[in-house]
């Protein structure tokens, strides 16, 4: 029989009990104070994130400059090195060629009759036995010897035309190197400048090299060569001679 007090069965009626005003605007408060902890944890999430990326992109940029400032300086190193080198190529050849201009008797012979300061110059030859030969400056046979036809020539004015050919060639030879930027002028101006300022200096003999060299087609390296040097010794000193 069923139990006429039981209450399992009947109908459970919640009454909700109206918020005072103080309550409803305290939770309203711990709302707004949420969202805003909320927005300020994402500004300083966001502000920590573009902080590490500037940081890193900084140090990004600090490395490559000094990457590229690494680079550079290997760059003008090798430069510089390279630059080193050639000068050092350039000037180990000029002293060659001067060595062996400067040890052909010929040519040498032919600066002593350039720079010769006494009325009559000897010159020897190679030839064995060797011969000497007087060459008289004050009668101008060294000029003489370049104005001369080859058919009538002396011995004596062969050899001093040959003298002047071993010289011009080695004037050509320089002259040549100079113009490929093999060899600098100041590398082999001495003692070339000096003998070539005294050739210039002598208006007779330097018009008679002149013609001589145009006459028999020689090299143009010669002129050119000799035009790099100006007619005004300014008392410079004689240099040595090998002989």
């Amino acid at each position: 029989m069923a139990d006429t007090n039981s209450t399992a069965n009947q109908p459970c009626i919640v009454v909700q009990v109206p918020k005072t005003a103080a309550e409803v605007s305290w939770v309203e408060g711990a709302h707004g104070i949420e969202s805003i902890v909320t927005v300020i944890g994402l500004l300083i999430g966001a502000w920590w994130a573009y902080r590490n990326d500037w940081i890193k992109t900084l140090k990004e940029r600090t490395d490559d400059r000094a990457l590229r400032k690494s680079e550079q300086d290997q760059r003008q190193d090798a430069l510089d090195q390279r630059n080193r080198q050639l000068r050092w190529d350039q000037a180990k050849l000029a002293k060659e060629i001067n060595d062996q201009f400067l040890a052909d008797h010929g040519a040498q012979d032919a600066l002593g009759i350039v720079d010769a300061d006494v009325p009559i110059f000897k010159v020897t030859t190679l030839e064995n036995p060797p011969k000497t030969y007087p060459i008289s400056i004050e009668d101008g046979e060294h000029i003489k010897a370049l104005q001369i036809g080859g058919a009538g020539a002396e011995p004596k004015e062969i050899y001093v035309r040959e003298c002047f050919d071993a010289w011009f060639y080695w004037m050509s030879i320089m002259e040549q190197y100079l113009k490929n930027k093999l060899v600098l002028q100041e590398d082999v101006a001495y003692p070339s400048d000096y003998y070539v300022r005294c050739l210039r200096e002598d208006q007779k003999l330097y018009e008679a090299s002149v013609a001589y060299i145009q006459k028999h087609r020689l090299s143009a390296n010669i002129l050119a060569f000799m035009e790099r040097f100006s007619e005004e010794r300014a008392g410079a000193p004689s240099p040595a001679r090998v002989t």
